[in-house]
């Protein structure tokens, strides 16, 4: 599948879930995991095949997007536990294309990445404009 063939349904749903290789290969990883199981910051770091400190960053962001769940604090542990019926069918989707034909997730991923930066800077630029009452003398 070409990246401009993506349905838009899938170009929002990486656009919203998926900020970094690490969150994708995370996401990948839990697939493959049986339904329900849950997996420590260290293990999900060792599956995927990425440094612990970025799973546990990609865990919290996935988390964050409502596709994995927090199970335990203490010891960091996730599950993955999308929505809905659709967010878990367009996750399964996004992985398998992902690992049949990686680069034209990764395209889209990386226009995403340049749209986000983009979007950061114009907001950060319009600030700067933004009418601000007097300071006060408290």
């Amino acid at each position: 599948m070409a990246d401009t063939s993506f349905p838009p349904e899938f170009k929002q749903f990486l656009l919203e879930h998926i900020e970094s290789y690490e969150d994708l290969e995370v996401l990948s990883w839990f697939q493959r995991q049986e339904e329900g199981s849950h997996s420590s910051v260290k293990e999900i770091g060792e599956g995927a095949g990425i440094p612990e400190q970025l799973a546990r960053g990609a865990a919290v962001r996935l988390a964050r997007s409502g596709l994995l769940s927090l199970t335990n604090e203490k010891s960091e542990s996730f599950r993955y536990s999308p929505a809905d019926a659709d967010v878990r069918e367009l996750a399964g989707r996004l992985v398998l294309e992902y690992r049949q034909n990686q680069l034209p997730v990764m395209a889209l991923m990386t226009r995403n990445a340049i749209e986000r930066v983009r979007n950061a800077a114009l907001r950060t630029f319009a600030d700067c404009f933004r009418v601000r009452g007097p300071k006060s003398d408290d």
